[in-house]
């Protein structure tokens, strides 16, 4: 697994990303801008669903309120248990800091119905949507 944490500071755009081709995540948001785009792909590990909760958590908080979110999971296969579970505390922790709106980008209907359901655990459904393919 390799890890690129990148920090652009000249634009104050943070960007994280950790992983491999296979499987991964990347976090990327200006604080002031108040939108946050999330990127996830394969399969996470619990290492990887860890990670990538923590650092998109860490970003919702970061964010002046409200803000939007783009989640680009063209490539997210159906998550396991902390896959799910990673999921799961970044959209609560979406809803707690004040999301308006998420755009979710998905082309596997497994992960779509994976997705809508943890939305609806975690209270932010109303402000899910789904982008056309």
């Amino acid at each position: 697994m390799y890890h690129n944490h990148l920090d652009m500071s000249a634009d104050d755009t943070h960007a994280r990303q950790a992983g491999t081709e296979a499987a991964g995540y990347r976090v990327s948001y200006t604080p002031r801008s108040g939108a946050l785009h999330l990127e996830c792909w394969g399969y996470l590990t619990p290492d990887l669903a860890a990670a990538f909760s923590k650092e998109a958590e860490d970003a919702c908080r970061a964010l002046s309120r409200p803000f939007e979110v783009g989640l680009t999971a063209t490539e997210l296969k159906p998550q396991g248990e902390e896959g799910r579970e990673a999921l799961r505390a970044v959209m609560k922790c979406m809803q707690l800091w004040g999301v308006s709106g998420v755009m979710v980008s998905v082309n596997n209907i497994l992960t779509k119905m994976q997705l809508t359901r943890l939305a609806n655990e975690s209270g932010i459904a109303g402000s899910v949507r789904f982008a056309p393919r």
